[in-house]
């Protein structure tokens, strides 16, 4: 089982870190040297028009590159259309990405995930920013952007396994062989039928004939339960058993008459019964 969880990246709040973090580089530079203000002007992200278009690039390249990331910790069998991992939906100010998860994911780490992917692609901008010009600060960066990417596979880590869990039946409401033959509706679980009532109808079926066992099962869930189902006769006239397909059917082995019972093997609450006489 997954959920969808959404998470929207600013690109005016990544594009004015991105500034901030080169501006205080290039106030350091300069106060260490006044020679140095032509290169703390070019160094600084400011809003000249080329700034603003490299930033702008790196902020929707490093959110493509984000999801790439997340597809590894998400829900699904695969990338293709009708199993999306993950899909987003993006405008000139932002990129909003849908996440499929796990349903165990703690929704409490969707605001981490948030700053955290926020954070990672800011800090590979400005690394981006110092690739060609500052190979140091382009690493400072880059190490920033793979510890962003540590607390991230955290939050997805913390996702506790489950125990399995198994949908058994609540009821059993037979269909076939009906309690009464002029009966349109099975016997359902619980209805504790005396015997006699059971023998007055029973179902007939000759010595070496075959005949199916239906029954409908359903739980409290809503889900389709387990079928944990064994049937059981009280009389050697007949033999339940399965057939070639895994399905119900009683047999009959010699005349006689048989109360046959069909119960969960989790819960003897949960039975239905029907007679059956076997004839020569």
């Amino acid at each position: 089982m997954s959920q969808i969880i959404k998470i929207t990246l600013l690109k005016a709040l990544a594009i004015n870190s991105a500034k901030n973090e080169t501006f205080q580089t290039g106030v350091i530079d300069k106060a260490a040297d006044q020679k140095n203000v032509p290169l703390a002007f070019h160094e600084s992200a400011g809003d000249d028009q080329y700034h603003e278009r490299m930033l702008a690039r790196g902020f929707f390249t490093q959110c493509e590159m984000l999801k790439t990331w997340f597809a590894e910790y998400l829900t699904g069998s695969g990338n293709t259309a009708d199993d999306p991992l993950v899909s987003s939906e993006e405008s000139n100010d932002s990129v909003e990405i849908s996440l499929r998860v796990s349903d165990r994911f703690n929704l409490g780490y969707v605001k981490t995930l948030a700053r955290l992917g926020q954070k990672y692609v800011e800090d590979r901008m400005v690394h981006l920013w110092w690739a060609t010009s500052d190979e140091k600060k382009a690493a400072f960066y880059a190490k920033l952007a793979e510890e962003d990417l540590v607390g991230i596979t955290q939050c997805f880590n913390k996702t506790a396994p489950s125990a399995p869990s198994y949908n058994f039946p609540d009821t059993i409401t037979l269909t076939f062989p009906i309690l009464d033959r002029r009966a349109t509706a099975g016997l359902p679980s619980g209805n504790v039928v005396p015997a006699d009532t059971l023998l007055s109808y029973p179902y007939i079926i000759a010595v070496g004939e075959d005949t199916e066992i239906t029954y409908a099962l359903s739980c409290k869930s809503g889900k389709k339960p387990v079928d944990d189902i064994i049937v059981r006769a009280d009389d050697g006239c007949c033999m339940p058993c399965l057939d070639e397909l895994g399905r119900w059917q009683v047999r009959g082995i010699k005349p006689g008459i048989s109360i046959v019972t069909l119960y969960s093997r989790h819960d003897d609450r949960v039975f239905a019964r029907f007679a059956l006489r076997v004839t020569p």
